[in-house]
């Protein structure tokens, strides 16, 4: 007698939205820094200031909107933010 197999699982892999978060994480990171990095300038762009911080916001709701089952949203994220933090990665 052999065991049964599970059933394939409908939703994305923990790995790929652990890639996704992880994304999310990184290029927040960054954005924390370059935030950090203006602040700290003797005189700071404040219209740089505002697009960073803007950013930094909608990464936390992007991050807190992220479901296990969105393949879609997690294969955007993962491609979006990969390709992004590889050319920062590369510029710097």
């Amino acid at each position: 007698m052999t065991d049964a197999q599970p059933a394939p699982q409908t939703t994305t892999a923990p790995s790929h939205q652990q890639a996704a978060s992880a994304c999310l994480a990184a290029w927040l990171a960054t954005v924390v820094a370059d935030i950090q990095y203006e602040s700290n300038r003797p005189n700071p762009d404040t219209a740089k200031m505002e697009r960073l911080v803007a950013e930094r916001s909608k990464l936390f709701q992007e991050r807190t909107a992220l479901e296990a089952n969105d393949k879609g949203a997690i294969a955007r994220v993962v491609a979006d933010y990969a390709a992004a933090l590889q050319a920062r990665r590369f510029k710097a």
